[in-house]
């Protein structure tokens, strides 16, 4: 299970069963700069008399850079052990953000509980891939396997474009991703065309910006992610889907 939010003074706060870990992380934009440090702090359950953490005995992780790849800085990450026999409360803090909008994410333990501060943000993973599955070359909507549930509230993702898309003629075919409804993660891009979506790297949706919940898309019925091939059939190329929701 995993959480965030953004804020510009940035916190996150998790429940630790004994013997349980968490990573916590930065997010950040790409492009952001940042510089600050992680404090991490423990409480018992209630979360009232917060303390320098005794486990691992106090932690200070300073860090910089620009971030390269969305969701994580790796330089400002951190896992955290309850070595205790009693459940308590960690809290990390990042100070001095010189960006406006960053996050601290946490990863938990299967099956811990994270309270309060924090949203609990799933994840949907799904591959589109022409190389090896002749069945997503033809013109036409490919459902790719993963279904999001109704009512799940899309708040991020990004595509990351393994092998470059190319079809079987001149590379005019174009390629459209959604979930509700059409183009609304990606709208359809000729491959072709310089500087789209579907040149190998890591590309940022149309829409779904974290730091805007306008832009956040709502499912009105369970829906699957989808990718939509159009003009011409693909020959090659691979991605992967990642998308972050809330519910």
């Amino acid at each position: 299970m995993t959480g965030s939010f953004t804020v510009s003074g940035v916190s996150a706060t998790v429940l630790l069963q004994p013997g349980a870990s968490a990573l916590f992380s930065l997010i950040a934009a790409i492009g952001d700069d940042v510089i600050g440090s992680f404090v991490l702090e423990e409480s018992d359950t209630g979360g009232q008399a917060w303390r320098t953490s005794r486990t691992p005995g106090g932690v200070l992780l300073s860090f910089t850079g620009t971030v390269a790849v969305p969701l994580t800085l790796v330089a400002a990450s951190y896992t955290v052990k309850n070595e205790t026999t009693s459940a308590l409360r960690y809290r990390v803090r990042a100070f001095d953000m010189d960006a406006a909008s960053d996050a601290i994410a946490y990863t938990l333990d299967p099956g811990l509980s994270a309270y309060g501060e924090d949203f609990v943000v799933k994840h949907a993973r799904a591959v589109f891939d022409p190389s090896a599955n002749s069945s997503h070359r033809s013109v036409a909507a490919h459902g790719l396997g993963v279904t999001i549930p109704s009512g799940a509230v899309l708040i991020g993702g990004f595509v990351d474009v393994l092998t470059t898309m190319a079809d079987v003629g001149t590379d005019t075919g174009t390629i459209a991703l959604k979930v509700q409804t059409a183009g609304d993660l990606v709208a359809a891009n000729d491959i072709g065309d310089g500087g789209n979506p579907w040149d190998a790297g890591v590309h940022a949706f149309d829409a779904l910006d974290p730091s805007t919940p306008s832009t956040f898309i709502k499912l009105t019925a369970a829906r699957e992610i989808t990718a939509t091939v159009a003009v011409a059939a693909l020959a090659t190329g691979k991605l992967v889907v990642h998308v972050l929701y809330v519910e």
